[in-house]
């Protein structure tokens, strides 16, 4: 059954864009990038400074607060380190899961893939120019 579930997901490989949260996070620019590529489309976001970055974390931390879904602290779409230490427990029952390396290979297969589409739009883009 589980095979069966990435043999499914790899054959919508090009119907979406994949990002970890820590990408998200860290790294958004290239999701814009990559959003933009696949979508046909011209986001643009300018870097976000560390204080800009914890107003709009603690914005949502009160959103969160404020919701239906409070008592699940870990649910606030922020990194915290609750999230982590839960991520770090996680990911070391993942890792010893017999699909991990397929999964892996799954999604740098993917990642690839939107690489090849992000500089196939780079150079069509410098040849209109």
């Amino acid at each position: 059954m589980k095979e069966y579930f990435y043999e499914r997901i790899y054959e919508l490989i090009d119907k979406f864009v994949l990002a970890d949260f820590d990408e998200i996070i860290k790294d958004y620019q290239n999701v814009i990038a990559r959003l933009n590529s696949f979508y046909g489309t011209r986001f643009i976001m300018e870097p976000i400074d560390d204080k800009t970055q914890q107003v709009i974390f603690s914005q949502l931390e009160s959103h969160h607060k404020s919701s239906k879904l409070s008592k699940y602290r870990h649910l606030v779409p922020i990194p915290t380190h609750e999230k982590n230490i839960l991520k770090e427990k996680i990911t070391e029952k993942i890792i010893v899961n017999p699909y991990y390396d397929k999964a892996v290979n799954i999604y740098q297969l993917y990642m690839s893939y939107q690489d090849s589409l992000i500089q196939h739009d780079i150079g069509e883009n410098q040849a209109n120019k």
